[in-house]
């Protein structure tokens, strides 16, 4: 077996003892790159930004399935109208020409000439009214707790929310 010069170890020694920090970076620095990123798509395309709000038709299948579990209500079935959409709110860079300003929106590059606009927020849908049909609908608690299930779940005021027998 070959054995190394004691110089060397010690020249390495001194050079751990002078730069352990600045090596530990380069080394933190080093596993940082070579862990894998997140997982593309296969058509490139970046994944839509998650919207915390429900659609329409979801949150109807979701307030029958709840207001189904209130005693006395039996099945139930909801309908809403919906006023205006979710809708998202997109950055925009004001600019002051002469006398006029123009807007435009803010574009981020994704890379590969494509470009994206930047959403600041996500709001949620507004609803009009809501008709709820259940077989407990006689009944004036079982009427008062869907009416408040569905104010709290919709936002919508009491008089905006009908609650009825099923016939």
């Amino acid at each position: 077996m070959r054995r190394m010069p004691s110089g060397w170890l010690s020249g390495w020694n001194s050079l751990w003892s002078r730069y352990k920090y600045a090596l530990v970076v380069v080394l933190v620095g080093v596993l940082l790159l070579l862990l894998p990123e997140g997982k593309e798509n296969p058509d490139g395309e970046t994944p839509p930004a998650q919207q915390p709000t429900l659609c329409a038709q979801e949150l109807e299948h979701t307030l029958e399935r709840i207001l189904s579990r209130i005693e006395g209500a039996g099945q139930v079935s909801v309908a809403l109208t919906v006023k205006e959409g979710p809708r998202q709110v997109l950055a925009r860079d004001m600019e002051q020409r002469q006398e006029e300003t123009v807007q435009e929106y803010v574009l981020i590059s994704q890379g590969s000439g494509r470009q994206n606009t930047v959403a600041l927020q996500t709001v949620a849908p507004i609803y009009q009214g809501a008709l709820v049909v259940c077989d407990g609908g006689e009944d004036p608690v079982v009427r008062l707790r869907v009416l408040e299930g569905v104010r709290v779940l919709t936002g919508l005021s009491s008089d905006k929310i009908s609650v009825s027998k099923r016939g």
